[in-house]
């Protein structure tokens, strides 16, 4: 089965270093970029029946429908559930009511605090293997 990843980051800057980590490992591997919660979710709805390992990489604070937006919604349509769907949680934020908060969501494969290395990536890329 082929992956595909969405970068779900208000920050360009970030999304294009962490595609790039990525590229370098995996250079075929498709690469979405949403900037806010609401656009990642449309671009999971449209994306070919989840036929694909698809790995979100979520960042939690975003200006626009954030990233509890996101999870929130995920959990609303029942995606959490598909077993295809790898979701990292990767952010800035040390608030530690952040990190009691995603605690609620169980189905979340890590917790990763900014900056990210070449290690980090090559762990969320292995999840599918």
């Amino acid at each position: 089965m082929k992956k595909e990843i969405i970068i779900i980051d208000d920050d360009p800057i970030y999304s294009l270093v962490v595609s790039k980590m990525i590229h370098k490992l995996e250079p075929n591997t498709p690469i979405h970029f949403s900037t806010n919660g609401l656009d990642a979710i449309q671009k999971l709805e449209n994306m070919s029946f989840f036929r694909n390992h698809i790995l979100l990489l979520l960042d939690i604070n975003m200006e626009h429908q954030d990233g509890w937006y996101f999870l929130d919604s995920m959990q609303t349509k029942g995606y959490q559930l598909i077993p295809n769907i790898h979701t990292f949680i990767i952010t800035s934020s040390t608030d530690t009511s952040d990190i009691k908060k995603i605690e609620k969501y169980s189905w979340i494969k890590k917790y990763l605090h900014k900056p990210i290395y070449i290690k980090d990536v090559m762990e969320f890329l292995s999840v599918t293997e």
